[in-house]
């Protein structure tokens, strides 16, 4: 389980999730299919829960792409790529007080919830929110990469960027800045 949660939380990608979550599919013990369904905006501060991205993943396979289904189309796709009676195991999987979607757990022999299952969605929850975290970091930084080209306050062009766009050395640039602000001023 150590290794599992450790490959889970280098991941950057949904789909580098699923690839590790099919990679340790194992550790499901019995199971058939595994669907994870997030909500669309499920790295988003408030979740609807009305879109999902759905990742299935069996001991073969998993989808490279998430599928995008709405609620009323959620059930019928799951049940839909099984054709003999199965046992379903939905569990809501929250951080907190944010939920992030729903794990199917598809079994075709009746067993009970077990502890191995419980520790499971623990590890998939906590590391789903290191991910969330990790778009967080990557989107932050980019915009400081953004507040280094511009000004905040004024929205304009930090000297060293005007100096690259316009080609021209810092005295040629403090020159024209000084004829601009003449000009504003008069």
């Amino acid at each position: 389980m150590a290794q599992f949660t450790s490959d889970l939380t280098m991941c950057r990608t949904l789909y580098e999730y699923t690839s590790v979550l099919h990679a340790h599919f194992s550790l499901l013990h019995g199971a058939k299919s595994l669907c994870l369904c997030l909500g669309e905006a499920w790295n988003a501060q408030e979740v609807r829960g009305q879109e999902y991205l759905c990742c299935a993943v069996t001991e073969n396979a998993f989808s490279e792409q998430p599928q995008h289904l709405s609620q009323a189309e959620l059930l019928p796709a799951i049940t839909a790529s099984h054709d003999r009676p199965m046992l379903y195991l939905f569990t809501l999987l929250c951080f907190q007080s944010r939920m992030l979607g729903t794990a199917v757990l598809c079994r075709n022999r009746p067993q009970s919830y077990d502890f191995s299952f419980r520790d499971w969605n623990k590890t998939v929850v906590t590391t789903l929110e290191f991910l969330r975290m990790k778009d967080d970091i990557h989107y932050l930084q980019s915009c400081q990469s953004v507040s280094q080209l511009h000004d905040a306050l004024t929205g304009f062009y930090r000297l060293a960027e005007f100096q690259r766009i316009i080609g021209t050395s810092g005295q040629d640039a403090a020159a024209y800045y000084r004829a601009l602000f003449r000009a504003f001023a008069e």
